[in-house]
């Protein structure tokens, strides 16, 4: 599904100083949940890769590797990452992938292990990100999985932004 959303996001007109970014780590091929589309413009891929939307296509600004996206440290990374790349007046987050309400969610099953975040988890690398980023709160936090609007997620993550939205 996120490869499905981020080609429709990438079909939408380009907005003027709107920037669109993801940090993007898909399964392996032989992995059950390995989608069968590709990303426009971004080949078939299994490592982590920090991508920009630009003319309808995403452009790879850099291969981070394997890395654990279940982790609160990688979040962080990005959110410092994309802020000191692209700085911005207003910042959104959204976190794409599995949810499971107060377990957490956003599994990362590839190599190097299997990781998956905490609600803990979560606000930390948030929170980490977002003081090294200089961002007291994003505009939006998006939670593209299901059961991410359950009272402990919003408890915990609402205020760390001006909107909350996600699944049921």
């Amino acid at each position: 599904d996120m490869v499905r959303n981020l080609a429709a996001v990438a079909e939408l007109p380009e907005m003027p100083n709107v920037n669109v970014v993801a940090l993007v780590d898909l399964p392996e091929r032989d992995d059950p949940g390995a989608p069968t589309a590709t990303l426009p413009g971004v080949g078939d891929f299994t490592t982590a890769k920090l991508l920009k939307l630009e003319g309808g296509r995403y452009n790879e600004i850099r291969d981070l590797g394997e890395v654990s996206m279940g982790r609160p440290d990688v979040l962080a990374g990005f959110i410092e990452e994309v802020a000191d790349r692209f700085p911005a007046g207003k910042y959104g987050l959204v976190l794409s992938d599995h949810g499971g309400a107060y377990m957490g969610g956003y599994q990362d099953t590839g190599p190097p292990g299997t990781t998956m975040m905490s609600v803990e988890d979560m606000r930390i690398g948030m929170l980490a990100g977002m003081q090294r980023a200089g961002i007291d709160r994003f505009e939006m936090l998006d939670h593209d999985s299901c059961l991410m609007s359950s009272y402990e997620v919003a408890s915990a993550l609402a205020p760390l932004a001006k909107t909350m939205v996600g699944s049921e």
